[in-house]
């Protein structure tokens, strides 16, 4: 059964070169373009099932020659493959960007090798016995030059659509979100590099940390710290925004589960100051304020109460060089 936070399984064809024998022109900004309709398909709940591969697709890649060979690997099979009925998914997607061409009423889609495959042979596998009863979305970007006049080939162009960067940071955010959410869900163990570049890409990496303290860590926060201390670290490390983000999101996370987190703020704190993922100085300028933009002010208040101990020890231990221990015990008596 496919997870609850998938809407659907989607298909992306961006075709950027072609066979030299077509004569077809380079599609300038195609590859910009197919990083942010992935993006924004991931961001709608969509997988794309062949994101890796979804650059200059051969017409066989797209569907098999012939009889079909035992566990085919196109991406008509795969359709077939992985939108079975029972997937728990209700939405199937498919987008193509490339040439086009009119031929004698018929639509066709020029694929990276320089063959031409007909739209209407898309719509049959999308009508396919394994995606009945499933919405089907087809989004198609070519030109449509006709044989009879002069060939009218489409160049691309590089910002067809707002890029990222240009985005309001709260939309990036929700895409990394969605990104990291995707991972979890599809990964046993979290690849810390591949999440590190997509906040870099998306430029949010300053405030990303707010999002991983929310989709990796729970009442069981003081275990959790110790599991990505090497991901936290990648963010934090020389970067006071991800680290003031990061004590935004333990806000938040102590404001959710008060019950069982409120009497253990100062181990928390501690166990980030420890473990260096968070520097002396971000907690002491976070205690020289008790609004905050991330819980609400009664809430603020009481973290602030429950982490005087720790900011206090902090404070001395700054003073008499004191930094020693690697357990909690030297805040636990404050």
């Amino acid at each position: 059964m496919a997870n609850a936070n998938v809407r659907g399984n989607a298909v992306v064809i961006v075709n950027e070169k072609f066979g030299e024998e077509s004569n077809l022109e380079l599609r300038k900004g195609a590859k910009i373009d197919k990083d942010i309709l992935i993006s924004i398909i991931r961001g709608l709940g969509f997988k794309c099932i062949n994101e890796k591969d979804s650059l200059n697709v051969s017409s066989t890649r797209w569907q098999h020659e012939g009889y079909m060979k035992e566990n085919c690997d196109c991406l008509s099979c795969r359709v077939n493959t992985t939108t079975a009925l029972n997937d728990g998914t209700d939405c199937f997607l498919f987008a193509i960007s490339t040439h086009g061409r009119e031929e004698k009423g018929s639509m066709e889609l020029q694929f990276s090798d320089g063959k031409p495959v007909k739209l209407k042979s898309i719509v049959d596998v999308l009508n396919s016995d394994s995606l009945r009863g499933k919405k089907k979305i087809l989004i198609v970007q070519a030109c449509r030059s006709r044989e009879d006049k002069a060939q009218a080939n489409d160049p691309g162009i590089t910002t067809a659509i707002l890029e990222e960067q240009e985005m309001m940071e709260a939309e990036r955010m929700n895409l990394f979100r969605s990104f990291v959410k995707e991972r979890i869900n599809t990964e046993t163990v979290l690849a810390e590099q591949e999440v590190l570049s997509e906040a870099t890409r998306l430029k949010v990496k300053g405030s990303a940390t707010l999002v991983l303290v929310e989709l990796l860590m729970d009442e069981n926060v003081l275990t959790q710290i110790e599991q990505h201390n090497n991901l936290l670290k990648k963010f934090c490390q020389n970067n006071l925004k991800a680290q003031k983000y990061l004590l935004g999101g333990m806000e938040q996370l102590l404001g959710k589960f008060k019950a069982t987190l409120m009497p253990k703020v100062k181990k928390i704190f501690y166990k980030l100051y420890c473990v260096d993922i968070l520097e002396e100085n971000v907690f002491i300028e976070w205690s020289e304020t008790v609004e905050s933009e991330f819980v609400s002010q009664s809430v603020a208040q009481e973290i602030h109460k429950k982490a005087s101990p720790f900011i206090k020890w902090l404070k001395e231990a700054e003073e008499e060089g004191d930094s020693n221990g690697d357990d909690g015990d030297e805040v636990g008596n404050v």
